[in-house]
Formats: structure tokens, C-alpha cells, sequence
């Protein structure tokens, strides 16, 4: 404790370092993945529900999807779950600076420790761009990002409206990933509508997945 006392400049704050840590970390980039993804959908209006498990394949910064299996409603597995995977494939295309974690896209304002070992910091977009995030950061005192959640500034392309998300990240061999998602978006004539998605790795940068995940 002392000696992260002492590293600390003066007039700065603690949750001020932590930030400047997470700003300043290096991040192994991503270039290569297979993973399985289990999703469900549902839609309490209409109650329709719908789950679908897919395999994932990134490389070379083209992402190819491959349904292993699929049960529910036909609407939420062609529309909603579907419509998913074509805005993945056109997130993967997006240039990675424009929507990172960073002060040319983002304003920081730490808050302070949340939980053990577990600091918030807002996040506001610069400007309205897709896939920011209007919200929340939540990451280790030594900067490693563990959780996002917010409001997207911009609607996809689907035919959603005020998505609010949640994502929660974890090592893989090294690598920070996304390991678990959900949102809650309004679809005009439907209403409310929730999605969650689960990540299980199997190699990442071409190397084999040994840890548990």
C-alpha cells in the first residue's frame, strides 16, 4: 500500500492513476479466433423466444459464422438473432481506433472504487458515432478493463431503438475478450425486447484455448 501510495504524483488521485493506467495499457490486438457463441432472444409482448448456438471464426479480420443448432421462435432466429450476426460481421470491418476505449473517442470521469478491486469510470462518447457507449467502464486498480455498460449514441441497423448494453470481459490467453453480453432494446411495434450472448473460446491468435473460460 505504501509503495502504490508513493507512486502516485501529487494533487493526483487515486482513481485519476487508475485511469491513466487503463488509457495506458497495452493491448494484445486480435487478429484470429474460433469460439462458440450461445444466444437467446426474447420478446415478452408477443412472448416469442428464441436460442441459437453458433460457431464463430475470425480471420484476417473477416468473421464467418456457422449454426450448430437452433430451437424457438422462426422470427427471432431469422430477424433478430440473424440480423445480430450481419452486424457483427460489419462491426469486425469498422477501423478498431474509431470505436475504442479511448480519449480521442471518449471523455473520462473517474468515480471510484465500486466494489473490491473494481473501479467505474463514466464514459461519454465525442461524438455520434456507432457503437459508442454512453455509460460506464468498470475496470481492476491496474487498469485491465472487466466490464462496459450504457446506451449506444447511435442505433444499429436493425430495427431497434435505445439500446442499452451490457458487456463483460475477461483474459484468454492474454488477450482481453468478451466473454458475456446482454442488452435491452425497443422494437417499435413489439416493445422491449432482450438478448444475451455467451462466449466460449477455443483458440485465439491461433493458438489453442487451455484455460478454462
Amino acid at each position: 500500500l505504501l509503495v502504490l501510495l508513493v507512486s502516485i504524483p501529487k494533487g493526483q488521485t487515486e482513481e485519476d492513476n487508475i485511469l491513466d493506467r487503463f488509457l495506458s495499457r497495452e493491448s494484445t490486438p486480435v487478429v484470429d479466433y474460433l469460439a462458440i457463441r450461445d444466444i437467446s432472444a426474447s420478446n415478452a409482448k408477443y412472448k416469442m423466444y428464441g436460442e441459437m448456438r453458433i460457431e464463430a471464426r475470425l480471420h484476417n479480420r473477416n468473421l464467418s459464422y456457422r449454426v450448430l443448432s437452433q430451437t424457438g421462435s422462426g422470427f427471432i432466429l431469422g430477424k433478430v438473432l440473424g440480423g445480430l450476426n450481419e452486424e457483427d460481421e460489419e462491426t469486425e470491418k469498422l477501423n478498431p481506433a474509431r470505436v475504442a476505449f479511448t480519449e480521442n473517442n471518449y471523455s473520462f470521469t473517474p468515480v471510484g472504487e465500486v466494489n473490491f478491486d473494481l473501479y467505474q469510470l463514466f464514459s461519454k462518447p465525442r461524438r455520434k458515432e456507432h457503437l459508442l457507449i454512453d455509460g460506464s467502464i468498470f475496470v481492476t486498480p491496474t487498469g485491465d478493463l472487466v466490464r462496459v455498460e450504457g446506451r449506444l449514441v447511435k442505433n444499429p441497423k436493425l430495427l431497434v431503438r435505445n439500446v442499452y448494453l451490457t458487456r463483460v470481459y475477461d483474459k484468454i490467453m492474454g488477450v482481453t475478450l468478451p466473454v458475456y453480453f446482454e442488452s435491452e432494446a425497443q422494437i417499435p411495434w413489439a416493445g422491449p425486447s432482450n438478448l444475451t450472448m455467451r462466449y466460449h473460446y477455443l483458440s485465439v491468435n491461433g493458438k489453442p484455448v487451455t484455460e478454462a473460460n
